[in-house]
C-alpha cells in the first residue's frame, strides 16, 4: 500500500489500531511516504503510543505530511516526551513544517539531565526553520550558547544553523561580540564542527569575519583537513568580493594535493570580478599558475584542467586564445572540450560563437550539450550589439539557429532535445528568429517533436517544449498540448494545464483525471525475501574499492531494484558525472551526463534515517522519480532528510569515496 501510495480502503489506517507493534509502525512510516494529508487524525494517537519506535514514527508521519492540527500536537508532546529517541523526531517534525510559535516553543525548551544529547536535535530544528525562512533572535542567541557545549554534534549543528540562519544583523554582531569563541573553536577536533564554522565566516557580513578567516586558515593549515579547507575557499571567494586583499589566501589552495581543494578555489576564482583580479598585486602569480594548470592535463582529476579554462576564460580570456588547446582522444576529452566551450562563453566574439556553433551537432552528446547550453549567452542580442562582430555574420544568426535547431531535434535524445527547447524558450532569441520570419518552423519542428516524446522517459523535454510553446503564444499547439491532460506522469500534465492556461487564457485544471499511481508490476518478492538483513555491495572503482551496507527494512524496493542492478552488471564500467566537494558524489547513470535512466521508476521511500557522512542516497528530479542514480555524501546533510531515499551506507574504504572525481569509473559492483 506504501509503495502503491494507497490507504487500502481504509485498511492501511486501521493497522494503526492494531495490536501488534510492528504492523502499527510499518503503518506510521507508510503514511509518512503518502503524505496524505487526511490522515493527521488518524496518526495523532501514536504520539502517545507506549512504544518509542512506533511514537518517533507517527511524529515523523506528522512531520512529512506537515499539517496544523499535528503541528499544535507536536508542540504538546515537547514537554512529557523524555525518550532520546523520540524528541529529536519532535524536533525534527517542528523544524520541517511549524511556524513562528512552533520555532518559539523548541528554543524555550529545556532538556533534562536523562536527555541533555538533544540540544543536537534542537538546533538542527533551528536550522531546518531556517532553511524555510522562519527565524528569530532567540535562535541565534541560543546557538551561539550552544557553541560551548562539550559535544561536538550539538556544537557542529548550532553553527549549522546559524549559517542557515545568515546573513542577519544578529548575527553578524554577536560573531564580533564572540570572536573570541569563534577561535577557539577554529582548533576543534572534529571536522565538521570547523567546516560549518568556515561556512558561517563566508555567509556573514561581520566586519570580523576577514580577520577570522585570515586567522582561521592559518590555523587549518597546521593540520589540514580537505573538507575543511573546501569550505575555507569557498568562504574566501564570498568574502573577498568586499574586501578583495583576500583573494591572496586561494593562491595557496591552487597548488593543493587535493584535487577537491583545487577544483573548488579554481571554481571560487571564477566568481571573482575580473577587473578586481586585473588590478590585484597577485595577478601574475595567479595568471602563471591558471596558464600551468590549463595546459596540464590531470590523470587523476581532469575537471582540474576544465576548471583552469573556465576560470581563465573568466579572468583573462585574451589568455585563453593563446593556449588553444588540442584535444586528444582520451576518456576525459569531452568532459574537457565542454569546460572549454564554457570558458569561450564568457567572450562571445565571433570566432569563439563560431567554434561553439560548430559543436553544436558534436559526435559526443557532452560536447554537444555544452554547446546548446553556453551559446545562449553568447547570442543574446545585447551582447552581440557589444561585440565587434560582422553584421553579415550576424545577421545569419537565426538561420544558423534554425538549421540547427531541426537537426538537434532529429538527434531524438532527451538532454539535446531539452536544451534545444531552452534556448528557444529564451525571449531575447526567440523574438530574434521571429523577426527573421522563422516562427512557422519553429512552431512545427516543436509540435513534431513534442508528439513524439513520451513521458516514461522524456519528461523533461515534454516540460522544457511546453515553456517553448508558451513562449511562442500559437494556439496551433493547443492540440497537442491536451493530449497530454491525460499524461499518466502528473507532474508533465499538470505543467501542460499552466502552459495551457498561459497561453489560451483559459483554465484547464478541471480536465484533469483524478491522479493514480502506476502498480508495480516487477515485484519479485522471492528475490527480496532473500536479501540478507545486512547485505553489502563492494564497488571496486579506478581509484580503489568502497562497501556499502544495505538498508532493507528502511527501503525494501530501493534495495530490491539496486540489487536486481548490481546482479545484471549494469553497474559496471559507468562513471560518477557529479561530485561537489563537501557535499556528494554520484554516479550510476549509463549515458554518464546526469540525463540517464534505466527504463523504470520507483518510489521514494522515506525512513527515520538521517544523511550523514557515507549515506548512500536514490538521486531524484521529484518524488517518485529515482531509478538508477546514487549518490554517496561527503559531510552530515541534514537538508535531506525525508527528501531523498536513503537505501544504505558506506561501511569501509571512506576515503575511497572522499578521493573520486568526475570521470572516476566503476569497475565492478559485486555482492559481498
Amino acid at each position: 500500500m506504501q509503495d502503491g501510495r494507497s490507504l487500502g480502503d481504509g485498511k492501511l489506517l486501521s493497522y494503526l489500531r492494531n495490536k501488534n507493534k510492528d504492523l502499527r509502525y510499518r503503518a506510521a512510516i507508510a503514511l509518512a511516504n503518502l503524505q496524505d494529508t487526511s490522515t493527521v487524525g488518524d496518526l495523532l494517537p501514536l504520539v502517545q503510543d507506549e512504544d518509542v519506535q512506533i511514537r518517533a514514527a507517527a511524529v515523523f508521519a506528522l512531520g512529512q505530511i506537515g499539517m496544523i492540527p499535528g503541528e499544535k500536537s507536536l508542540i504538546g508532546a515537547l514537554t512529557p516526551e523524555q525518550d532520546i529517541q523520540v524528541l529529536p523526531r519532535v524536533f525534527e517534525a517542528l523544524g520541517k513544517c511549524g511556524d513562528s510559535e512552533a520555532l518559539n516553543s523548541v528554543i524555550a525548551f529545556i532538556p533534562s539531565a536523562k536527555n541533555i544529547a538533544v540540544k543536537r536535535d534542537q538546533a538542527l530544528s533551528i536550522a531546518r526553520f531556517a532553511i524555510r525562512k522562519i527565524t528569530s533572535e532567540r535562535g541565534v542567541w541560543l546557538c551561539f550558547d550552544l557553541l560551548k557545549d562539550n559535544h561536538s554534534e550539538t556544537r557542529s549543528a548550532a553553527l549549522y544553523a546559524l549559517w542557515r540562519s545568515a546573513p542577519r544583523g544578529v548575527i553578524d554582531l554577536e560573531i564580533s561580540n564572540r570572536a573570541y569563541l569563534l577561535v577557539k573553536l577554529m582548533s576543534d577536533k572534529e571536522a565538521d564542527v570547523r567546516i560549518n564554522l568556515a561556512t558561517l565566516l563566508g555567509k556573514t557580513k561581520s566586519e570580523e569575519a576577514p580577520r577570522l578567516i585570515k586567522m582561521f586558515q592559518q590555523v587549518e593549515s597546521q593540520s589540514p583537513d580537505w573538507r575543511v579547507e573546501v569550505q575555507l575557499a569557498r568562504s574566501v571567494g564570498l568574502l573577498a568580493k568586499i574586501d578583495p586583499s583576500l583573494i591572496e589566501l586561494l593562491l595557496p589552495y591552487l597548488d593543493s594535493r587535493n584535487d577537491h581543494v583545487r577544483i573548488t578555489s579554481l571554481m571560487t576564482m571564477a566568481s571573482l570580478d575580473s577587473g578586481v583580479v586585473a588590478s590585484s598585486e597577485y595577478k601574475e602569480k595567479l595568471l602563471t599558475t591558471l596558464k600551468s594548470l590549463a595546459a596540464s592535463p590531470s590523470k587523476e582529476a581532469p575537471l582540474v584542467q576544465g576548471e583552469a579554462f573556465v576560470t581563465l576564460g573568466r579572468l583573462f580570456p585574451k589568455e585563453l586564445s593563446v593556449i588553444k588547446p588540442s584535444f586528444d582522444k582520451r576518456a576525459a576529452e569531452s568532459l574537457l572540450r565542454s569546460k572549454y566551450i564554457e570558458a569561450l562563453s564568457y567572450t562571445p566574439s565571433q570566432e569563439n560563437i563560431q567554434y561553439v556553433v560548430g559543436c553544436l551537432d558534436d559526435d559526443s552528446i557532452r560536447v554537444a550539450m555544452a554547446a546548446w547550453d553556453f551559446l545562449i549567452r553568447m547570442i543574446q542580442p545585447r551582447v552581440l550589439e557589444g561585440q565587434r562582430i560582422d553584421k553579415s555574420y550576424a545577421d545569419s544568426i537565426p538561420t544558423i539557429m534554425v538549421d540547427r535547431m531541426e537537426s538537434g531535434l532529429k538527434r531524438k535524445d532527451l538532454a539535446i532535445t531539452t536544451l534545444v527547447a531552452n534556448l528557444f524558450a529564451d525571449t531575447s532569441i526567440l523574438e530574434m528568429c521571429e523577426r527573421a520570419g522563422y516562427d512557422n518552423k519553429i512552431v512545427g519542428a516543436f509540435t513534431l517533436t513534442y508528439s513524439n516524446l513520451s513521458s516514461a522517459d522524456d519528461a523533461e523535454a515534454m516540460m522544457s517544449i511546453q515553456q517553448t510553446f508558451v513562449r511562442l503564444r500559437d494556439t496551433s499547439v493547443v492540440p497537442v498540448l491536451e493530449k497530454t491532460l491525460i499524461d499518466p506522469n502528473r507532474t508533465v500534465a499538470l505543467s501542460a494545464v499552466t502552459a495551457l492556461t498561459r497561453i489560451t487564457g483559459r483554465k484547464y485544471a478541471t480536465r484533469l483525471p483524478n491522479p493514480s499511481v502506476i502498480q508495480r508490476t516487477d515485484n519479485d518478492w522471492k528475490m527480496l525475501e532473500s536479501i540478507k538483513p545486512s547485505q553489502r555491495v563492494s564497488f571496486r572503482t579506478t581509484k580503489g574499492t568502497f562497501t556499502v551496507r544495505l538498508h532493507k527494512e528502511d527501503a525494501p524496493f530501493t534495495v530490491l531494484a539496486f540489487l536486481k542492478l548490481v546482479k545484471q552488471k549494469f553497474y559496471n564500467g559507468l562513471t560518477f558525472h557529479r561530485v561537489v566537494p563537501d557535499f556528494v558524489i554520484q554516479g550510476g547513470d549509463p549515458r554518464g551526463d546526469g540525463w540517464g535512466g534505466a527504463g523504470f521508476t520507483i518510489r521514494s521511500e522515506w525512513s527515520l534515517i538521517d544523511f550523514e557522512g557515507g549515506s548512500v542516497g536514490m538521486a531524484s528530479s521529484g518524488k517518485d522519480t529515482e531509478g538508477c542514480q546514487f549518490f554517496i555524501t561527503h559531510v552530515p546533510t541534514p537538508h535531506l532528510d525525508g527528501r531523498y531515499t536513503l537505501f544504505a551506507t558506506v561501511t569501509s574504504g571512506m576515503e575511497v569515496v572522499d578521493r573520486i572525481q568526475v570521470g572516476d569509473r566503476i569497475l565492478s559492483a559485486e555482492l559481498r
